[in-house]
């Protein structure tokens, strides 16, 4: 279950044990809906965006108060299900941002950055099961994901800063075998990347205030041995460079999720994929920790998809 660093604010969300999900922090051991405080501007994390500083300073004065709150309607994070922190309308991720795993892919860096689109479908909590097609050769790929705060377009790297709520982890899975399809010249990211489950997000919000995105260690293991060991420090476009590059192109909106790259140690270069029964464990710095199980999904049903017959 997730560790929380003393002193450190940490949004997360998560079911009630009702079964419904609610927004709210980490702390002492407990998760505690920002319904509790009701000197906020909302009850949900996309609530708190539009005037994210002041709504911060509220939670932080509260906390420093009492770090073991335990107000009416909190509960043990311990016998609770986190998820993904954010509910995203855009996802994007980066390709090929870190030099050591382009070379292990044998592919050139990108003169400029190489992002393209995901889907919300296919983001699972920080500790659920990872469902498996039956078939294929399934990879891990561990990455900082930002949290975008408020609409951006047309940025510069100087104003990028301003448009970051903070970050979370990510482990965007792929399909290795279905990224390139038989045909020339056709890459398939719909099929390789966006399978319900394939991107393990959270466990929580940490906001940017906190992090020095450009100096976090990433590590990455299964079955206990570490795959990825690498640091944010190497990544070919920094995070400012990312969002202006971005923004000139599509218009970020608050919660959107922008995946930054991956550093070198995916199954590929190894020639280890993932199988049912694996676990694989995450950290990025001190954002927490993932640990996902590896499950057996079901074979699709006979006569789906392909091409109609003449």
């Amino acid at each position: 279950m997730p560790v929380t660093p003393g002193g450190q604010l940490r949004l997360a969300r998560a079911l009630t044990p009702e079964g419904t999900a609610a927004d709210g922090v980490v702390s002492g051991g407990r998760f505690i809906p920002l319904g509790a405080f009701a000197s906020l501007d909302g009850v949900t994390i996309a609530d708190l965006l539009p005037g994210w500083a002041e709504n911060l300073d509220v939670l932080r004065a509260a906390l420093a108060g009492r770090p073991d709150l335990d107000r009416p309607g909190s509960w043990l994070v311990s016998s609770t299900r986190l998820l993904p922190p954010v509910t995203p309308r855009q996802i994007f991720q980066v390709a090929l941002n870190y030099a050591d795993h382009a070379a292990e892919m044998a592919l050139p860096i990108p003169e400029e950055p190489f992002v393209f689109a995901g889907l919300p479908s296919a983001l699972c909590g920080p500790y659920d099961d990872v469902v498996l097609p039956p078939t294929g050769q399934h990879d891990w790929e561990l990455e900082l994901a930002v949290i975008i705060r408020r609409r951006a377009r047309h940025v510069d790297r100087a104003e990028a800063a301003g448009c970051i709520a903070g970050y979370t982890i990510a482990n965007d899975l792929t399909t290795r075998d279905r990224l390139r399809r038989p045909e020339a010249g056709r890459t398939d990211y719909l099929a390789a990347k966006n399978p319900p489950t394939f991107l393990p997000t959270g466990p929580f919000l940490v906001p940017a205030d906190e992090v020095d995105a450009a100096r976090l260690p990433m590590t990455l293991s299964v079955n206990g041995q570490v795959m990825q060991h690498g640091s944010t420090a190497t990544m070919v476009f920094d995070v400012p460079s990312l969002i202006a590059t971005l923004s000139a192109q599509v218009e970020l909106l608050p919660g959107d999720l922008l995946l930054t790259g991956t550093p070198a140690g995916t199954g590929h270069a190894r020639g280890r994929f993932l199988q049912p029964g694996d676990l694989i464990e995450a950290a990025i710095g001190d954002l927490g920790q993932q640990r996902n199980h590896c499950v057996a999904g079901q074979a699709p049903r006979a006569g789906l998809g392909g091409r109609r017959a003449a």
